[in-house]
C-alpha cells in the first residue's frame, strides 16, 4: 500500500513538473511572438514615416520647382514689356520728331570742315594715283576723312587762319540769315486768340493757387474765370488779338 502510494505521489509529481515545464516553455514562445510582433509595427511605423517624409520632400521640391517656373515667366514678361515699351518710345519719337524745315538757313561750317571742302577732291585724287585706293578698297571715303585730318594737324598756322576766317565769315551769315528766318516765322504764325491770351496770362497764378490740380481742372478753372470776366477787360485781349491779326495778314500778303 505504501508503494503504491509512493509511485502515484511520483506520477503525480513528475506530471505537475511536466506541466509547468510545458507552461513555461508556452510563456517563452508566446514572449517571443509578442516581440516579434511588436518589432513588426516598429518597422512598419518607421517605413511609413520615412515614406510620409519623402512624399512631403518631393511636394516641397515641386512647389521650389512651380515657384521657380513662375519666377522665370514673370522676368520673362517683364523683358518682352520692356522691349515693346522701348520700341514704342522709339516709334513716338519718330513720329513726334520735327522735320527739318527746307528753308532754314543752312548751318556755318567749322575751320576743319572748310579745309575738307575745298581739298576733298584733292586729297581723293592723290590716294588713288599713290594706290593707296583701289577699285576695290572698302570705306574711301574713311580713308580720305582720316589724311585729311592728318593734313590739318600737320598744316601750318598761317595756313590754318586762312580756313579760321572763312568759319568766322560764314558764322555771321547763318546768324543774319537766322535773324531774318526766326522774324519771318514768327510773323508767320498765327496769333493767339483772346482767351488764350487770358489763359496763358492767368495759368502760373492758378497752378500756384492749385498746386494739386490736373491740367484739365487748370482748364476748366480758366475757362470759369474768362466767363466770370468783365466785357471791359475781355476787350483788352480782343483788340491785341486783332492787332496781331492786321500783322500777320500783312506779312502773307
Amino acid at each position: 500500500m505504501l508503494r503504491r502510494t509512493l509511485a502515484v505521489k511520483s506520477t503525480f509529481a513528475l506530471a505537475q513538473g511536466f506541466a509547468t515545464k510545458q507552461a513555461m516553455m508556452f510563456h517563452t514562445a508566446r514572449s517571443m511572438m509578442m516581440n516579434t510582433e511588436k518589432l513588426d509595427v516598429n518597422v512598419l511605423l518607421k517605413e511609413q514615416k520615412e515614406k510620409q517624409k519623402l512624399k512631403e520632400l518631393e511636394k516641397k521640391l515641386q512647389r521650389e520647382h512651380a515657384q521657380k517656373i513662375k519666377q522665370q515667366k514673370q522676368k520673362s514678361k517683364e523683358a518682352l514689356d520692356l522691349i515693346k515699351q522701348k520700341q514704342a518710345d522709339k516709334e513716338k519719337e519718330k513720329s513726334t520728331r520735327k522735320k527739318k524745315d527746307v528753308n532754314s538757313p543752312k548751318r556755318a561750317l567749322t575751320p576743319l570742315l572748310w579745309f575738307t571742302t575745298r581739298n576733298f577732291a584733292l586729297i581723293q585724287g592723290e590716294l588713288i594715283s599713290n594706290g593707296t585706293i583701289k577699285p576695290d578698297t572698302p570705306s574711301k571715303f574713311t580713308l580720305v576723312q582720316g589724311e585729311l585730318k592728318k593734313r590739318w594737324d600737320s598744316l601750318a598756322e598761317a595756313e590754318k587762319n586762312i580756313y579760321v576766317d572763312l568759319a568766322a565769315q560764314d558764322k555771321l551769315r547763318y546768324q543774319k540769315e537766322m535773324k531774318a528766318y526766326n522774324k519771318k516765322k514768327e510773323a508767320n504764325k498765327r496769333p493767339m486768340t483772346s482767351y488764350m491770351r487770358f489763359f496763358m496770362e492767368i495759368r502760373p497764378q492758378l497752378i500756384q493757387e492749385n498746386p494739386t490740380a490736373k491740367v484739365t481742372e487748370i482748364t476748366k478753372l480758366a475757362a470759369q474765370r474768362w466767363k466770370e470776366l468783365s466785357a471791359t477787360k475781355k476787350k483788352v485781349y480782343q483788340e491785341a488779338f486783332e492787332a496781331d491779326m492786321e500783322v500777320y495778314r500783312s506779312a502773307r500778303e
